[in-house]
């Protein structure tokens, strides 16, 4: 990862002197949706609301690009409840293994499209239960070289027992934008989630590889109330030193969370925790 990150650094350095010829790439590869951002549904769930006490994986699945992400998935997700993933490949071929997955329902916010294909890639939000509302924000900065945006999503479900929904914020942040770029991402991250009056999970690939950007999220949880997951030992998946997925949780108890087992599958290691939402706005009981 640590070596990856540095190839990439140096291809924005070559970008600046071609930038001309990395933007008509751009253009010719990547469709990036324009207007009003909305999710795609698709999958079914049986259940009109979700217990009190749930499993949650965070995952960036590095677009399922290797051979062995398909029955990994399939395996992990059959003990999880609800789901955060980043980088997910909505193609004809993924779109159905995410289907196929029983009993859970996605909402899909596409960051890009692949010209002369059915390929998008994205935020991917699932449940096993029905959501009652989704919505989607595209950031407003843009990836150097590419030009392609980064996406979050926010999703409401009913907890059973519980008078106020829980609200699951899924997101995959600016991976080499400028701070300004990183900061106006997460500002309208605060800005979808300071309303909400009821409990709240948020987890995802925040790139925080560097102290600025580290700062800069810091402050966004800390003006929101949310309070950090953290994982014993810390195994995340981490660029210069720094873990750059995270989970943060307000108005519920982290019952527990671990860094599951190491896997070739992904670039990036999942992230399993247990939530429990029983608190003033619940009865107590699932």
């Amino acid at each position: 990862m640590k070596h990856g990150l540095k190839l990439v650094f140096t291809a924005v350095v070559l970008a600046v002197f071609l930038c001309g010829g990395a933007i008509t790439y751009s253009r010719l590869r990547y469709a990036i949706p324009l207007g009003p951002v909305s999710n795609l549904t698709f999958g079914d769930a049986a259940n009109a609301a979700s217990p009190q006490q749930f499993r949650l994986l965070v995952w960036n699945v590095y677009k399922g690009q290797r051979g062995n992400w398909v029955d990994e998935f399939q395996k992990v997700a059959a003990d999880f409840d609800f789901f955060l993933l980043q980088e997910a490949l909505v193609d004809d071929g993924q779109q159905n293994v995410f289907s196929q997955t029983p009993k859970i329902e996605w909402q899909y916010a596409p960051s890009f499209y692949y010209k002369r294909s059915t390929r998008s890639t994205g935020v991917l939000t699932g449940a096993r239960c029905k959501a009652l509302r989704s919505m989607a924000v595209r950031s407003a900065g843009r990836e150097p070289l590419f030009g392609t945006p980064k996406m979050s999503s926010f999703t409401l479900y009913n907890v059973r027992g519980c008078s106020k929904p829980l609200l699951a914020a899924n997101i995959h942040a600016l991976l080499l934008a400028s701070p300004q770029s990183f900061r106006g991402q997460l500002q309208r991250l605060k800005d979808a989630l300071r309303e909400h009056d009821g409990p709240v999970v948020l987890g995802g690939d925040f790139n925080t590889w560097s102290r600025t950007r580290a700062k800069i999220l810091a402050e966004v949880i800390s003006s929101l109330g949310l309070r950090r997951v953290d994982f014993v030992p810390d195994t995340r998946t981490k660029v210069l030193g720094r873990p750059i997925d995270h989970v943060f949780t307000k108005g519920c108890v982290v019952r527990s969370a671990e860094v599951l087992s190491a896997s070739d599958s992904s670039d990036h290691r999942a992230l399993g925790v247990v939530i429990d939402c029983r608190n003033a706005s619940c009865a107590g009981t699932d």
